[in-house]
């Protein structure tokens, strides 16, 4: 869930429900795509487009696909375990 919906909800569910992280990993290798096409890009933009608050990066057509998401992922689960408070900041 993005995010920005997450908080939403958070706010308007107050003490009602619970979220907890999930991760989906982009494991290290080849990927189906070497580079970013205008397929992806096109989807990136739609969503900036639909909810500029939440701030997409856009890929330029041809730029190099993540090979992994795993760093990011360690550091999120770092920041989780060390300093849960700044979890919502480090998302965004």
């Amino acid at each position: 869930m993005a995010a920005g919906r997450r908080r939403t909800l958070e706010r308007e569910l107050a003490g009602k429900v619970q979220f907890d992280r999930r991760a989906y990993l982009l494991l290290p290798g080849e990927g189906q795509r070497p580079t970013y096409d205008e397929y992806v890009v096109s989807h990136r933009v739609r969503a900036a487009d639909m909810v500029p608050e939440l701030g997409f990066a856009i890929p330029k057509v041809g730029q190099k696909y993540p090979r992994s998401s795993v760093p990011a992922q360690l550091v999120a689960a770092a920041v989780q375990d060390e300093h849960p408070e700044r979890l919502v900041a480090m998302e965004d």
